[in-house]
């Protein structure tokens, strides 16, 4: 529960960053005369304020957030798959190994 309220916390921080650094460069980006093709209007709005940093930081946040509250909401889905996975991998491998000594066994 905490991961998910932690997560929610900062899902909803990056996304307030991101709207603040976007907003203003938007509005400058409408009154922006001269601007370069490849980044284009906001793009060389966010240079003029700064912002290229921030948005970086917002979507970084943005991003662990998710990440967090998936992870709390579900953990317990997951490490049941993990161990289920795991057991299927290992008695594989095992059969592998089995089938490996038989063919070994039966060429000598």
């Amino acid at each position: 529960m905490k991961k998910i309220i932690a997560g929610g916390i900062l899902f909803l921080g990056g996304i307030c960053l991101y709207l603040g650094m976007y907003l203003p460069a938007l509005e400058l980006g409408l009154t922006l005369g001269g601007f370069t093709t490849p980044p284009g209007r906001i793009g060389s709005a966010l240079e003029i304020t700064e912002g290229n940093k921030p948005m970086i930081y917002a979507i970084g946040c943005m991003i662990l957030g998710f990440m967090l509250v998936i992870w709390g909401a579900l953990k317990e889905e997951l490490t049941k798959t993990y161990s289920y996975l795991k057991r299927k991998l290992i008695n594989l491998w095992k059969n592998n190994l089995a089938e490996k000594k038989e063919e070994t066994g039966n060429s000598n």
